[in-house]
């Protein structure tokens, strides 16, 4: 597995994943729809950790790709 998200991308996915989970963890989301966020907060949080993206892969899109030639 290759990373293929920018530093930037990982941290934008870590904040929102972070604000997710403590949103629903203080109950300011209705249970319903909590649930569904845990999971794409999980989500964000383990793409941000791997800096591997499968969305990107399948879209051919490479935020890492080297910016000198």
């Amino acid at each position: 597995m290759r990373i293929n998200m920018t530093n930037l991308d990982r941290t934008i996915r870590f904040l929102i994943g972070l604000v997710l989970i403590t949103l629903n963890a203080f109950g300011a989301i209705n249970p319903g729809i909590g649930m569904i966020l845990m999971i794409v907060a999980a989500t964000f949080l383990v793409t941000t950790y791997t800096g591997y993206c499968p969305f990107y892969w399948l879209f051919g899109f490479n935020g890492a790709r080297s910016r000198a030639k």
